[in-house]
């Protein structure tokens, strides 16, 4: 079967393995394939695999290896993340839970389903630059507060959130705070971890946003607090995760973030240029588009793009069908395009937000990619414009 090329411009939405992840997984997927809860030979040989990859990435975090709680993705440690603050809050009395109304749907969703067990959710607008201010956060706590959850990047526009300063502040608090991180990790400065550096007491990654597999992803607690269980089986993972492990996949994840790590500073840098290049270019070619988020802290791998009098969907298919892969700037579940709660809380009008595309790159990005991205988009807005 050929091999069909395509230009790439959706990692925010996966992106391809690391080099070297793959190897490190294929013992595992073939003669090491031990159910690592066995106690025989097989099982222990699995199980030694997961120990070494916890330890790999809790060094990564600076945490002790039991602070990692190995999930299924990313939506499940979000998941789980929400209902740890509910359980917390039910140890003291409290049933309020703060939540940015911009957030990933993994946590909204969520939020609302704890509601609908009785619980009481502020979903927090941020200012009109896409960012929630510590004054906001401040103004919605209440002493029934237990726990506010704020993701670090937004998925849709790449701003990221005052983490650290929030974080800081809720301390003083008697509030549990989780950041889902999962466009952070291998991309920008993760926000600090844990009550010994004023930290987030909770935070979700999923492997393949930083060149690991999909399927696996992890919730990092904090020392003292007991993550509420979401899947009851087994009792993996300390009694926290039911499910037998996918021992090839959390090796992945150690080795795509190790990788990562030691990458981290060049494709930065690589990075950030092509994501400037980009933004100066497709401003002096289409000088009538809107860019989100320019009056905040972005990072350098997501682009919003708004363009007047251009539906988002058409556009995506007929990059498409030239070997150009983007996504809309709206949330797409399960390929259906929805209209962006994320755009509609930052005031971005309707038809503006109907134009929205989410250009997104990484390490393997070239800047001849980006040019031919240009170039091709240039054509296909004046196409649909004079249509």
């Amino acid at each position: 079967m050929p091999h069909e090329s395509f230009i790439y411009f959706d990692y925010a939405a996966t992106s391809p393995l690391r080099d070297g992840v793959l190897d490190a997984m294929m013992p595992f997927l073939q003669n090491t394939f031990g159910n690592p809860s066995s106690i025989h030979r097989a099982g222990r040989m699995a199980a030694s695999a997961i120990a070494k990859a916890r330890a790999d990435i809790a060094n990564f975090f600076s945490v002790n290896p039991r602070n990692i709680i190995f999930t299924g993705c990313g939506t499940e440690a979000d998941n789980q993340a929400l209902a740890t603050l509910a359980a917390f809050g039910k140890t003291r009395n409290k049933d309020h839970i703060i939540v940015i109304a911009i957030d990933h749907h993994a946590v909204l969703e969520y939020a609302h389903y704890l509601e609908d067990l009785g619980y009481n959710v502020t979903y927090l607008p941020p200012r009109k630059n896409g960012v929630v201010s510590l004054e906001d956060v401040k103004a919605a706590i209440t002493e029934k507060t237990c726990g506010i959850s704020i993701m670090t990047v937004n998925n849709e526009t790449g701003i990221i959130q005052p983490i650290s300063e929030i974080a800081s502040f809720v301390h003083s608090q008697d509030i549990l705070m989780h950041t889902d991180a999962i466009q952070a990790v291998g991309h920008v400065d993760v926000p600090p971890f844990g009550k010994k550096n004023q930290g987030v007491s909770l935070l979700s990654i999923s492997a393949h946003k930083f060149g690991g597999p999909k399927g696996v992803g992890a919730l990092i607690i904090d020392d003292g607090i007991d993550a509420a269980s979401i899947l009851y089986g087994g009792g993996q993972e300390r009694g926290m995760r039911a499910g037998t492990s996918d021992v090839a996949g959390i090796v992945g994840m150690a080795a795509a973030l190790k990788h990562s790590a030691c990458a981290f500073e060049r494709d930065y840098a690589h990075i950030e240029f092509l994501h400037n290049y980009f933004e100066s270019e497709v401003l002096k070619r289409l000088p009538d588009v809107y860019i989100v988020g320019t009056q905040a802290q972005r990072s350098p791998v997501i682009s919003c793009v708004c363009i007047p009098g251009i539906i988002n969907e058409s556009l995506v298919q007929a990059l498409d069908l030239e070997g150009i892969c983007i996504s809309a700037g709206s949330a797409c579940m399960s390929g259906v395009v929805q209209e962006s709660h994320v755009l509609s809380a930052m005031d971005v009008s309707p038809e503006l937000a109907r134009g929205a595309i989410r250009i997104s790159i990484g390490y393997a990005t070239t800047q001849a990619d980006i040019d031919t991205l240009l170039d091709v988009l240039v054509e296909k807005i004046h196409l649909q414009k004079n249509l």
